[in-house]
């Protein structure tokens, strides 16, 4: 028992160390002052909580329920330091759980922990996917993926066949992942793959959908949201970094759809050297588990890579895969989620990473057997740590320093809190449009780099921004009604009168940004605001029309359901801890 303590001690003080100083060395810049504003990750001084939220309005619930959590948390810590917690805790809960759950395995397998802890934390944190969400802006997706290595800790954990305590906590680590619809996803499909027995596995399935249920039922019951377009299912499907194609580049948890935020290492013949590595490396593992004795570890691990892999790689199979993606994504509420498919590489990587700890540690063991004393042997584990720890780098060598200097931050200009000022004392159930009307900006200040407009975050009305994305030559359907009405509005010959006849209240001019404003803009708009980032105007008319949204009770049983199931997992985890062992 001593040894065991002393090996998980090693372990959490291994894992937690690289972790931490792996995260602040891929940070950087970006945990100076200000805001990094890139793509999705749009934080704000101070987010208003409205109900769109909370699903409520008349968008999907994309960022349903972690836009409510987002604006109460930074009414106490700001958004700065808000977003800046968030990243540095993702990727070192991430890479400190499965440097635990690797260093546990090699217990078992009784090769070094220290080893096996540390290559594995290293892994978790410093690898392709890592940084391509890090540049397309998916702090809560990092939340998400940061759960699934402590998912792994538990469900593999000695006891948890026959624990409920090991079930309860394996729920509320879900409800963690699922402040996001695809955290929740993936959450639930880790949490399924290690489930110990059926019964378990049935519990939390049932669970899943309850802790989930703030996101699916507004998406399931909101009248104003139109059907997924399937044309997404090729757009964001895989593409390969190299000539290799798209497989061997998901193998290397790499090949995300924009190839904006591939850094140019990915392409480097060291960096697919290194995922060979990486991946020889897993397999040893895997084989060293066996060899163990602990096949039901390297069966559940595998099924958990294996289900994030065929995810990953299915919308690339042009027979059996692409048209049955599409079809769900047109029919099946919700069923957009399924378009993004490189996320899904998710669930590959805790494993990749606990694997190839272990395989490094069995490669410091073989090698440390030929020494006959304990002084060359340590030393031989620490150099192979090094070296498997250097080839995880060079899997993504330009992630340091903020990914090459690409995640910097920056201040609001004055005229944001200008405009926010006015439209804090008007109602909040005004329909606010901002122009031009597209749904990314490259703001002068904010470098050129491309970010999701901050309008919606920023402001309590009810803001309409263009839902259609372009990926490559492809523009996909919206998703929006009141989008599509404004849209309509803005091609006709007189726009600020068309939008007010549409019951819209506001327009709101991004400037310093590319884009074209409308022909006859401004026309009967009265200017309130005129300034060098923003201008703000008013429209004359009948006042803001009534915006469809979901019922407010099924959507309020929702998080009572969600809340009932935390809190009755809560009360069987404490209780599983209280007891003597």
């Amino acid at each position: 028992m001593r040894v065991r303590r002393g090996r998980t001690s090693r372990a959490t003080v291994t894992a937690a160390g690289v972790s931490g100083l792996l995260t602040l060395l891929a940070l950087g810049p970006a945990l100076g002052p200000g805001f990094v504003l890139t793509y999705d990750m749009v934080f704000v001084p101070d987010q208003p909580l409205v109900a769109r939220s909370v699903g409520l309005g008349a968008q999907l619930p994309r960022a349903v329920p972690v836009d409510a959590v987002v604006a109460v948390a930074d009414t106490v810590l700001g958004g700065q330091v808000l977003q800046k917690l968030a990243l540095v805790g993702a990727l070192v809960a991430a890479g400190t759980g499965a440097g635990l759950l690797a260093g546990r395995l090699a217990a078992r397998c009784d090769v070094g922990v220290t080893a096996a802890s540390g290559v594995a934390a290293a892994l978790a944190v410093w690898n392709p996917w890592v940084a391509q969400r890090l540049l397309i802006g998916h702090w809560s997706l990092l939340v998400g993926y940061a759960v699934l290595p402590w998912l792994l800790l538990v469900g593999l954990a000695a006891r948890a066949r026959a624990s409920r305590a090991g079930t309860a906590t394996l729920v509320l680590l879900t409800a963690v992942a699922a402040l996001t619809p695809t955290g929740g996803v993936l959450a639930a499909a880790a949490a399924l793959c290690v489930a110990p027995r059926r019964r378990q596995a049935a519990l939390l399935a049932a669970a899943a959908v309850g802790v989930n249920a703030p996101w699916w039922v507004p998406a399931v019951l909101n009248p104003a949201v139109a059907a997924g377009d399937p044309a997404g299912v090729a757009a964001f499907a895989l593409r390969g970094e190299t000539a290799a194609g798209p497989l061997v580049s998901a193998l290397g948890l790499g090949g995300i759809w924009n190839a904006q935020v591939v850094t140019p290492g990915r392409a480097s013949v060291a960096a697919q050297v290194a995922s060979a590595v990486v991946l020889a490396l897993a397999l040893a593992g895997g084989r060293r588990l066996l060899r163990a004795g602990d096949a039901r570890s390297v069966h559940r691990l595998g099924a958990v890579a294996g289900v994030g892999l065929g995810l990953a790689v299915l919308g690339t199979l042009p027979v059996v895969g692409e048209p049955v993606l599409a079809a769900v994504v047109q029919h099946v509420p919700g069923g957009g989620l399924l378009r993004d498919a490189h996320k899904w590489l998710a669930l590959a990587a805790p494993p990749l990473a606990v694997c190839a700890g272990l395989g490094t540690a069995r490669v410091a063991a073989v090698l440390g057997d030929t020494q006959t004393r304990p002084g060359p042997r340590s030393a031989m584990a620490v150099a192979c740590g090094l070296l498997a720890g250097s080839a995880g780098v060079l899997t993504v060598p330009d992630l340091a320093s903020g990914v090459g200097g690409r995640l910097q931050p920056v201040r609001y200009p004055d005229d944001w809190r200008r405009v926010a000022a006015v439209l804090d004392d008007v109602p909040r159930a005004d329909v606010l449009v901002v122009l031009p009307f597209q749904p990314f900006r490259a703001f002068e200040w904010n470098g050129g780099r491309t970010v999701l407009d901050p309008a919606p975050r920023w402001f309590a009305q009810d803001v309409v921004v263009e839902d259609r994305l372009t990926v490559g030559d492809v523009t996909l359907a919206g998703e929006s009604a009141p989008a599509d009405r404004a849209r309509a509005a803005l091609r006709t010959t007189d726009p600020a009168r068309a939008l007010a006849d549409a019951g819209v209240t506001w327009v709101l001019v991004e400037r310093r940004t590319p884009g074209a404003l409308p022909r006859g803009w401004p026309g009967t708009a009265r200017p309130v605001v005129q300034g060098r980032d923003l201008a703000l105007y008013r429209l004359p008319g009948p006042g803001p029309a009534r915006q469809a949204s979901p019922s407010p009770v099924p959507v309020l049983l929702a998080y009572v359901a969600a809340a009932a199931a935390v809190s009755a997992a809560g009360v069987v985890a404490l209780r599983g801890r209280a007891r003597p062992r």
